[in-house]
């Protein structure tokens, strides 16, 4: 285990100037601020919107001078990103005055060739072919592919109607394996962290400093200040381990065996929240015997951590539990990358319930869901539900 120093000043002004030096870099045209508007008008109008420049949609307000765009901030009471913008966010503005930006349907006419054409013979066209293809090959022969936003409901209700199951988002090359792992071992596809209350967090693969989410970055900074733990796993020295100021470099694709090591320790070495397994979990007993085989020296030999860190490790996350925390997991190790993330998954979902930090400050958390009101039924019924398992033979909606 290393240690590294930096302060939290200068990781934060780091990792802002390096985000906006790799943003300009790529692909800004730093003039198009300077471009003069078509109007003279000095009115500021502000819109309340989302950015878009990533999966976070933060909340954020958009000021425009006549019919340019002038700048934007984070709405404050918003709780993913508490009115803070990253480089990402800012960047993204420029991208109205991109001049490659799609601002109408367009046409294939031939092959890398596309022409503009009104929403109107866009849907009139769409209409025609969709009904067409279902008549001449049955609806099962439609699929719908889309990023699975707010609006994922509307889009199976709208497939159901056609009388297809399709409907396809990125997730088997994603997040996928990492959602449904969560729902086989607790039932819910992503717990929250508490990670301002936390004392000692691990991070698996995981990068939020550069994933940037900024209420985990504002968090795990507060924690970090109050003297809390953050020891990153990670094959590189990330911006996370910059952070966190202790890393553990692990052979790529080894995560598994490093937790399946952790479990056993800290079964075998009793220190392990055994009320809170003994209460809220199920099948612990023939679990703790399976992982009697993955010893600290086993896992040496696969992952090159030395048994002493592991070791070390499991005693230093579990004697400041329930208020220690593995992170859920996210795109990388616990996503689409190995053949055994989904099970990595599991294993980090059981080891959290060894901490017994479920529903702890400073653990893991349900967050609440929002109750949304339903259509009229008279005015709206229901489609029918469509029986067979999609085109590629799944059954998994979340594709």
């Amino acid at each position: 285990m290393q240690r590294r120093g930096i302060s939290r000043r200068k990781f934060l002004i780091g990792s802002a100037a390096g985000g906006a030096s790799l943003v300009a870099a790529s692909y800004l045209n730093l003039n198009s601020w300077a471009a003069p508007a078509k109007t003279a008008s000095k009115e500021v109008k502000i819109t309340p919107t989302l950015c878009d420049a990533c999966g976070n949609w933060c909340a954020i307000k958009v000021y425009t001078k006549g019919d340019r765009v002038w700048k934007a901030e984070g709405i404050p009471i918003a709780g993913n990103n508490m009115g803070r913008m990253c480089a990402k966010g800012h960047g993204m503005l420029h991208e109205v005055y991109n001049p490659d930006r799609i601002k109408t349907p367009l046409k294939r006419v031939a092959y890398g060739k596309f022409e503009p054409i009104s929403w109107q013979q866009a849907y009139k066209e769409i209409g025609e072919r969709v009904k067409a293809i279902s008549e001449k090959y049955g609806p099962q022969s439609l699929f719908w592919l889309q990023y699975p936003e707010g609006n994922e409901d509307l889009t199976h209700r709208f497939m159901r109607a056609l009388g297809s199951p399709n409907v396809f988002s990125h997730g088997t090359t994603c997040f996928l394996p990492r959602n449904i792992g969560w729902w086989l071992t607790i039932g819910e596809a992503k717990p929250e962290h508490d990670f301002e209350h936390t004392r000692f967090v691990l991070f698996i693969g995981r990068n939020p400093a550069a994933g940037l989410q900024l209420r985990q970055v504002r968090d795990l900074a507060k924690a970090a200040e109050k003297g809390a733990r953050l020891v990153v796993v990670d094959p590189r020295y990330s911006e996370a381990a910059v952070l966190g100021r202790e890393w553990v470099r692990i052979r790529p694709g080894t995560d598994l065996a490093l937790l399946l090591a952790m479990a056993h320790v800290m079964i075998r070495d009793g220190i392990y929240q055994k009320d809170f397994v003994e209460k809220y979990t199920e099948g612990f007993d023939e679990w703790a015997e399976k992982v009697k085989q993955y010893t600290p020296e086993w896992a040496e030999a696969k992952t090159s951590i030395p048994k002493d860190v592991i070791i070390k490790l499991s005693h230093d996350i579990a004697r400041e539990a329930p208020h220690a925390v593995i992170h859920r997991g996210y795109h990388g190790a616990m996503g689409t990358q190995y053949k055994n993330s989904l099970q990595l998954v599991r294993a980090v979902a059981c080891v959290n319930g060894l901490l017994g930090n479920f529903n702890q400050r400073g653990g893991l958390y349900i967050h609440p869901k929002v109750k949304l009101g339903k259509l009229d039924p008279e005015k709206h019924p229901e489609p029918p539900q469509v029986e067979g398992p999609m085109i590629d033979g799944s059954a998994d909606p979340e594709r």
